[in-house]
């Protein structure tokens, strides 16, 4: 069995005229991270890897999810293919995970979460909002075996306002 925890990066910043991947968060996605962390405390999660795209309000956004859950001291990994916005990088890195790791949280984009949820799981979404979370357990003893799963679990910042 292995699992997956999807996280879309939080709210981003359009204030400045930078570059899409050094966008940093707004105000809103940062106390949407800070409050989707407590929340995912309660969960309890057996987290064994973290994977994050580069960009910076993934980055900003593990950073605080991962502070707030006391996560903060598992492996960690950028990888350049979460920077996905259409689902091929992402379903790539997780068919290509290390089988040692049976549950993995993943910082990423839309269009690709909400792609892939809507993919690989018998769940429909129109959007998984920004910092939106997703759990999902797969009945499979390696990730290149990768199949639809179940989902076991959401959470979205509207829910805790």
């Amino acid at each position: 069995m292995k699992e997956i925890h999807l996280i879309r990066h939080a709210k981003s910043s359009w204030d400045l005229p930078l570059p899409d991947h050094k966008r940093p968060l707004a105000q809103r996605g940062i106390m949407d991270a800070m409050n989707v962390g407590k929340s995912l405390i309660e969960k309890q999660l057996n987290v064994e890897a973290v994977y994050c795209s580069p960009s910076e309000r993934t980055r900003q956004t593990a950073d605080i999810i991962l502070n707030e859950t006391a996560l903060k001291r598992l492996p960690f990994h950028y990888v350049d293919d979460l920077y996905d916005f259409h689902g091929n990088g992402l379903l790539s890195v997780i068919k290509s995970l290390p089988d040692v790791y049976n549950s993995v949280m993943v910082f990423g984009h839309n269009h690709a979460i909400t792609w892939f949820v809507n993919n690989y799981t018998s769940h429909y979404f129109d959007n998984v909002p920004t910092c939106g979370y997703l759990n999902i357990s797969f009945p499979i003893s390696s990730w290149n075996e990768l199949q639809k799963g179940v989902l076991l679990n959401h959470l979205f910042p509207k829910d805790l306002r």
